[in-house]
């Protein structure tokens, strides 16, 4: 290892930088104690290597952070090197092959995920020789990389910075939707790289998809619209798109909800138990996200600090609430659920000849909510959360429409773009196992998600972007009065 300097010199450099990195959750601190765990040459660049690091985080209860970090030397010293062509290229080629690279005490290992025998329409052969690389710009918890092959077909490659040993659940998903002969909306994964390292499970570090060439997020193709469409436009320009959406979504709720022989699948009922989990958890994680937004009060805008003030005298309530799972008693049935879903995880292909609209929207990123744990994030849960995160998105949506215009938009326009989801999911899911026949309790489980996904929100503009937390606050604020 003396070829890349010292382990302190490493560590050093990788504290100045981290911080501003935006996939590192803890801005807040300005240089975080950084240690080694390992670091592991890459045989193809010979002036990189992939390096394991651990930082302390400022609250003792939250433990070690583990963080996967390709560095390259050159003359200034070590930099980020996640976006390198020969990083990006050995990480791809190695995922698919089955490599393996070593480094003191751990290593990377390449696992290819095999074609089903019943492959999806959208299935290409595998890659051919890399070609170019180059990353892609996304306000992302991880780091994205596009990569083209000689053969014209193409990956991307997402690295998954933070470490966490145990099943990543978008490369479980990713296999078990790859076996549905009738789901045609996620990108096939390819393979993926996993760290092992003596005494631990294997953690995916990096997971490989096909790309879908010319395909932009729901999200930036909704905001262009909405900005420049008038009101009265409003219905011809969105309605069909987000109609659309709900019966995908609804039809990602089935597929994940189907009985195919593995546990971690199909759907369950709701138990006592499972209820008073679920409300454990989630106030649970609200008084975690409560303490520490108290704590960062001062440091906000003075019209977001009132709103944080308003929200946070309301604690008791927002508990109660998220409390009421304990109680009650839900006919639905709980599934595997995308667990992280909004407009930016939804791709909008280029349209072909004899594709729909529905056919064009391809469903991106199930590994969860990221700073959740792996085990919470692969719970059976309600169907009511990913619906409730795509009307949290269209709120975002409609919020940033309006700062990007300068001026609002119609009062009932989150009403509208959300009632046209919301009705196209319900109309699909009907008769479901998964979405509950009551209208009372499909509500109830509504407005509990929304609650919970909000609050999640505070902590996670409270950490990447404070410039928007005034939009999971106001909908907080709004919720007062229901």
């Amino acid at each position: 290892m003396s070829d890349f300097g010292s382990d302190d010199t490493l560590a050093q450099a990788i504290a100045s930088w981290l911080p501003q990195a935006r996939w590192f959750p803890a801005k807040t601190e300005a240089t975080p104690a950084v240690a080694l765990v390992d670091r592991i040459p890459l045989p193809t660049a010979a002036t990189c290597e992939v390096v394991v690091a651990e930082t302390r985080s400022s609250e003792p209860a939250e433990g070690p952070r583990r963080f996967l970090l390709p560095v390259c030397w050159g003359k200034a010293g070590p930099v980020d090197a996640a976006t390198d062509p020969a990083v990006a290229s050995w990480i791809v080629t190695a995922a698919q092959s089955g490599q393996r690279a070593a480094g003191r005490t751990s290593s990377l290992v390449g696992t290819p995920v095999p074609v089903p025998a019943v492959p999806p329409a959208r299935d290409q052969p595998p890659p051919a020789r890399i070609a170019s690389v180059s990353p892609l710009a996304a306000d992302s918890s991880n780091t994205l990389v596009a990569v083209r092959h000689s053969d014209a077909t193409g990956s991307i490659l997402k690295l998954l910075r933070q470490i966490r040993p145990g099943i990543q659940p978008e490369v479980e998903i990713g296999r078990f939707l790859a076996t549905d002969p009738l789901w045609r909306h996620t990108p096939r994964l390819r393979a993926a790289l996993e760290w092992h390292s003596p005494g631990s499970e294997p953690a995916v570090v990096a997971v490989i998809h096909d790309e879908v060439r010319g395909a932009e997020s729901l999200w930036d193709l909704l905001l262009r619209v909405l900005i420049a469409s008038g009101s009265e436009r409003l219905r011809d320009a969105l309605m069909p798109t987000l109609m659309a959406l709900g019966r995908v979504t609804a039809q990602m709720h089935q597929a994940l909800a189907g009985e195919r022989g593995d546990p971690a699948f199909g759907s369950e009922p709701w138990s006592a138990a499972d209820r008073r989990a679920a409300a454990t958890a989630m106030t649970d994680h609200a008084e975690q996200v409560f303490h520490s937004l108290a704590a960062t009060q001062q440091s906000l805008p003075a019209a977001a600090a009132a709103m944080l003030a308003n929200v946070l005298s309301h604690r008791d309530a927002w508990l109660a609430r998220l409390a009421m799972p304990a109680g009650s008693a839900w006919r639905s049935r709980r599934i595997r659920v995308h667990g992280d879903y909004h407009l930016g995880q939804v791709l909008f292909a280029e349209e072909t000849a004899g594709t729909s609209l529905e056919d064009r929207l391809l469903i991106i990123d199930f590994e969860g909510e990221p700073q959740r744990p792996l085990a919470e994030r692969r719970l059976k849960r309600s169907a009511a959360k990913d619906v409730a995160g795509m009307l949290r998105s269209l709120d975002y949506l409609v919020r940033v429409a309006e700062r990007e215009r300068g001026e609002p938009l119609p009062a009932d326009t989150h009403d509208r773009l959300s009632g046209w989801f919301l009705g196209s999911y319900t109309a699909t899911a009907e008769a479901s196992c998964f979405w509950p026949s009551d209208p009372t309790e499909a509500r109830t489980l509504l407005e509990l998600h929304c609650l919970e996904k909000a609050i999640y929100e505070l902590a996670y503009e409270a950490n990447n972007r404070p410039d928007w937390i005034d939009v999971p606050l106001a909908a907080l604020l709004a919720m007062l009065d229901t």
